[in-house]
This record gives structure tokens, C-alpha cells and sequence, in this order.
């Protein structure tokens, strides 16, 4: 006997949102139910229109339901996912939005182009708080904020950055003979902190108390792919790694920086007698998002979503990933990120904003954000907001 799902109060725990290669922009939410007495998730596509006149290169996700993507079109567009509307776009770079990073309040947003720039812009009133030349050559390839909203990290071609968000000024640079495709924040045990910079074939991990990017003897061990590498997150003390050819690789973070192989999804390992099942769970193209939908005490789940348009639910369990669900949106994907949304965020997105039963826990594996953000970044100061048209999402 068939038994009904749970009512859609309780149901929607992430929301995940892709930007597209002709300027769409997709909205897949991450739903809890509950079938014949057992707990299971499903993936289902939400929302669909036109964002940008051209690619959507990046977008994230931030408190309060932010979501801010930017494309080709040199337009930075700004949405209200819990009331699906349209809040307006920023126009502060001169070419591609290459890079975006929302802080941890929502009040502002760190914005990267291939023009080299970086810019803070404060979202209450739209203003730049601080803009700066970054990255002389190859534009700015990816920016990752501290949880303490103080630092942020940028990554160029071949060059790192570490900026005091307090003053608007650069602390550290680092020099690699590669470029940098992504970088993490990540834990290390022992309350030690450090990021992780991902190249083309290499992963490395390195300390901020050592000095950033530091040549030397004693550098930990890093990962090395024969695959191009292309997306990357960390959860649970380990990095879940995506490939240019679709395979997914669970890399465990050691306390001094080694990254120790786990597990690997490869489309290519799965029996003939399960061609039907590895279809569903597995990509057969590029791996363009790997991103945390659900990280509570004793479950984690990870999103994962590749260029041929395909959605997949995964959960991670002692290094290993499980399929869970997959969607098929038939769309050129290549941005994505995700929202993980507490009762409160729920609440604001069902009809008369009543919550259901969803609790959040505590998280495991995460970087210590002990330290308050920035007043002088994030508080806002009190000036009439110019008004703006809203536009309900399609």
C-alpha cells in the first residue's frame, strides 16, 4: 500500500540552483520523505527562465535566501530565493563575473572578474565598499571567504591571495607554477586551519600558519589525477573532488595536510548487469558542482551536477558515496550552488509561512567561525534603499 509523502512543510531541506550555458537559470530543490515508514530523499526541478544574455559563469548562495549568479554579460543578477523573486543586478565589472562569494551575514557579496578585479559590494544599498586590482593575468578564477567574514582567499593564474576584508588590502601573495582552478577553506584537526588549491591534475592542502604556498621540504602530500580536475568541496574532514570526465574521488584531509584516497565513483567500473542503476548514478560528462545539501550529525548529503545537465543526490558515509536520487534537466549546466535551508527558511517559502518538522543539527567538520564578521563591512548604514522592479521567478 502506497503511503503518502510527507506534507511539503517538512520536505525541502536544500535548494539547488545551476546556471546554464545560453543564460538560464535552473532551481532543483532537495526533498525529504517519508515512504512505507522509511526516510528518503528526491530531487526535483523547481524553477526555470532566462537570467543573463549570456553564460551563467558562477553563482552563489547566502543567508536569507541570497542568490547572486553572474555571466558573460558583465551583469551581476541578485534573488530572493524565499520569495522566488528578482531583486535586481549589479554592474561593477568590465568583463566576465568569474568568481562570486557571498559573507556569512548575506550583507555583502565578494565578486571576481576576468578583468583581474575584485569588488565588495554592500547589498542593502548596492554600494562597493572596496574595489581593487587582484589578478594582473588570467582574471580572477575563484574566491573563497573566510567563516569569520575578516579574510578571503583569491586564485589567479598561478597566484594566490590572501586579503584582511577589514581594510581592503592584500596580507600574503603566493606564486605556483600552475594555475589555480578553486580553492576551499578547510579544517585540519586540532583546531589548525588551512585551505585547499585545486590545479589542473593536483590538490594541495597547506596550513595558514605556515607561510601560503610555501616552498619547502615538509609540504604535505597532495592528490594527483590523471584527469583533469574541475570541481571540488569539503565535508566531514574530507574533500569530494569532481572530474573533468565524470568520475567523483572522497579524499580524506590528515591532520598535517596528506590527502589520503578514500573512494571513487567512476562510471566506467559498473557491471553490465547494473547498466541501468549506474546510469542513473553516475556522470558521463564534466562534473561542474560539487556542493554540501545536508551536513547534520549523522547524515551528510552531496549534490553533484555535471555539464550534460544531470542532478545527482549523493550520501556520504565512512568515505564512501552512495547514490541517492537523480534528476534530469536536459540543460548545458555550468555554475551551480546550493542553500541548506533551516526551519526558519523553510517556513518563509511554504504558504503562510508555517515550518514543519525539519531540525536542524549540529555540523560536523566545519571551520572555526568564533570570530565575529566585520561592523565596519557588514552593517549596513540606515539610507533609503532605491526602489527596484520584482519580478516573480517563471
Amino acid at each position: 500500500m502506497a503511503t503518502e509523502p510527507l506534507p511539503l512543510e517538512g520536505r525541502t531541506v536544500a535548494l539547488v540552483s545551476a546556471g546554464t550555458y545560453d543564460g538560464a537559470l535552473l532551481g532543483v530543490d532537495v526533498r525529504k520523505m517519508e515512504v512505507d515508514g522509511e526516510e528518503g530523499y528526491e530531487l526535483k526541478q523547481v524553477f526555470g527562465f532566462a537570467s543573463h544574455l549570456g553564460a551563467v559563469k558562477v553563482c552563489c548562495a547566502g543567508k536569507g535566501g541570497l542568490l547572486a549568479t553572474g555571466g558573460t554579460d558583465e551583469a551581476i543578477r541578485l534573488y530572493d530565493t524565499t520569495k522566488r523573486q528578482a531583486k535586481g543586478s549589479l554592474d561593477v565589472h568590465e568583463s566576465s563575473v568569474t568568481a562570486l562569494a557571498a559573507t556569512p551575514s548575506g550583507q555583502c557579496i565578494l565578486s571576481g572578474g576576468a578583468d583581474g578585479k575584485i569588488s565588495l559590494t554592500r547589498l542593502s544599498d548596492c554600494r562597493v565598499l572596496k574595489s581593487f586590482r587582484a589578478h594582473s593575468e588570467g582574471g580572477v578564477e575563484a574566491i573563497a571567504i573566510h567563516p569569520s567574514g575578516r579574510l578571503a582567499l583569491s586564485a589567479g593564474a598561478g597566484e594566490l591571495r590572501m586579503w584582511d576584508l577589514t581594510r581592503g588590502t592584500c596580507a600574503a601573495v603566493s606564486k605556483f607554477t600552475e594555475a589555480i582552478r578553486d580553492v576551499k577553506w578547510v579544517t585540519l584537526g586540532e583546531g589548525k586551519e588551512g585551505y585547499a588549491i585545486m590545479m589542473n591534475r593536483k590538490i594541495q592542502v597547506l596550513s595558514v600558519s605556515d607561510h601560503p604556498g610555501g616552498e619547502g621540504s615538509s609540504l604535505p602530500a597532495p592528490y594527483e589525477s590523471d584527469a583533469l580536475l574541475s570541481s571540488m568541496c569539503f565535508v566531514d574532514g574530507r574533500l569530494i573532488v569532481g572530474k573533468a570526465n565524470g568520475c567523483l574521488v572522497v579524499l580524506r584531509v590528515a591532520s598535517n595536510g596528506d590527502l589520503v584516497e578514500e573512494s571513487t565513483v567512476d562510471p566506467a567500473d559498473g557491471d553490465d548487469d547494473d547498466e541501468e542503476e549506474e546510469s542513473s548514478f553516475a556522470h558521463g560528462s564534466r562534473v561542474k558542482g560539487v556542493m554540501v545539501a545536508v551536513d547534520e550529525e549523522d547524515l551528510t548529503l552531496v549534490v553533484t551536477v555535471c555539464s550534460d545537465g544531470r542532478f545527482i543526490l549523493w550520501q556520504l558515509a565512512a568515505g564512501e558515496l552512495a547514490g541517492v536520487a537523480s534528476v534530469d534537466s536536459g540543460c548545458r549546466i555550468t555554475s551551480a550552488c546550493t542553500e541548506m535551508l533551516t526551519a526558519d527558511s523553510v517556513a518563509d517559502k511554504v504558504d503562510g509561512g508555517k515550518a514543519g518538522g525539519h531540525h536542524r543539527r549540529k555540523r560536523r567538520g566545519k571551520v572555526d567561525s568564533n570570530e565575529e564578521e566585520s561592523p565596519a563591512l557588514e552593517e549596513p548604514k540606515k539610507e533609503k534603499k532605491k526602489s527596484t522592479k520584482r519580478v516573480k521567478f517563471a
